[in-house]
């Protein structure tokens, strides 16, 4: 006897794919693979993402569906496996890095479902050097099962980088430090009741420091350097940055974010990342020596 099940996989985003030293960058493509069984009731079915262009952190957001009949034993086999692969067009893919998912095991969770969660890729032959991580939700439904409904705001990053689905391997990690210089905030002088005493607040991970508040001013030199541990290797590659305004209990009147390329290479060279709309300046630089 074979129950119905549905398997929802929505794969949401990847950062810090690892590419080679002759093509750094990639063209990820996520390679979805449901296989149960052996013989000939064997289920081996494959989909795909859509492919993106020369980057290493890609945002697909896309849902792939499969709609299976399984035994029991065949349900107690059933894995899904997920490859980020490196498409070379005409020529073979090359798999960048992956994870694997025992359909048993996420039905066992809470509401049949893993949400939004991020999974380190792991490659054949590269021992725990992770190539990259995925984010994912990976929902299975026996027929009869109700889907969990989420909100819109259920999938914030907010507190989720260091949000790992599974356990891993024991890891070699290295700490550097990434030194974040802070030069002027300048504000339109439109819509205050009185000057704003800004403040920058800067979160890596989760990590999270702040400037010295500045005087009342719509135009505020900071001229401050923040020291953020960074632990390698990282989840994040995003700098996230607000500013505020101490004299309005914090409110945030700009928020921004930088993505800063976290590879292990770090040396003595400058950074200089501005960002794409006022108010902010930043420089940032990361140390080459490792804190010990």
């Amino acid at each position: 006897m074979k129950d119905a099940y549905q398997v929802r996989v929505h794969v949401i985003e990847a950062r810090q794919l690892k590419g080679s030293d002759d093509h750094p960058s990639v063209n990820p493509i996520t390679k979805i693979r449901l296989r149960a069984g052996d013989g000939r009731d064997a289920v081996d079915k494959t989909q795909y993402t859509r492919k993106e262009h020369a980057t290493n952190s890609v945002l697909w957001d896309e849902t792939k569906i499969f709609q299976e009949e399984f035994s029991r034993e065949q349900f107690k086999s059933a894995k899904l496996e997920l490859d980020v692969e490196d498409d070379h067009g005409f020529f073979s893919n090359t798999v960048i890095g992956g994870a694997q998912f025992d359909l048993m095991a996420v039905y066992e969770y809470r509401s049949h479902e893993i949400y939004g969660r991020w999974v380190a890729l792991m490659r054949e032959g590269s021992g725990s050097t992770i190539q990259g991580y995925l984010r994912v939700s990976i929902t299975v439904l026996k027929e009869g099962d109700q889907p969990k409904i989420h909100s819109a705001t259920d999938l914030d990053e907010d507190g989720a980088d260091n949000d790992l689905v599974i356990g891993m391997p024991d890891i070699d990690t290295e700490t550097y430090k990434l030194i974040i210089k802070m030069y002027r905030v300048e504000l339109a002088p439109y819509g205050f009741t009185n000057k704003p005493a800004l403040q920058v607040r800067v979160r890596f991970g989760s990590t999270e420091m702040r400037t010295a508040i500045a005087r009342p001013s719509y135009e505020a030199g900071l001229n401050d350097e923040l020291l953020l541990a960074v632990f390698l290797p990282t989840l994040t590659d995003r700098i996230k940055i607000d500013v505020i305004n101490t004299r309005d209990d914090g409110a945030v009147l700009w928020s921004g974010a930088l993505v800063v390329r976290i590879d292990g290479a770090f040396g003595p060279e400058l950074q200089v990342c501005t960002s794409p709309v006022p108010p902010l300046h930043l420089r940032c630089t990361s140390a080459a020596p490792p804190l010990h």
